[in-house]
């Protein structure tokens, strides 16, 4: 129930940029995200992110067992990103710098 929080930031006006089930089955696939993804991160076209509370932002595997997002997007998530609040069930990460 606590994913479903990402239709309020939707809603908020905030995008939907990825879709982390779609992303599960093309890795899957040998499919890797794009630079186009990578640069979206890195020049922080989403505001704001949130990121289940004490989790590394986007370390987790999917239901076949392969490391979802992998680490190139990791340290596009790290470079662009900072966390700046923690709530009940996510942390909130924002861009490190202003666009």
């Amino acid at each position: 129930r606590r994913t479903y929080q990402r239709t309020r930031l939707v809603f908020a006006g905030h995008p939907y940029s990825l879709d982390t089930s779609i992303i599960i089955d093309t890795t899957a696939w040998g499919i890797e995200l794009s630079q186009a993804t990578l640069n979206m991160i890195e020049t922080c076209q989403t505001d704001i992110w949130l990121i289940p509370v004490g989790e590394r932002p986007y370390a987790w595997y999917g239901y076949y067992g392969k490391d979802t997002y992998g680490q190139p997007f990791r340290d596009s998530f790290t470079r662009a990103f900072q966390k700046t609040e923690s709530r009940t069930y996510f942390d909130i990460y924002r861009c490190r710098a202003p666009r």
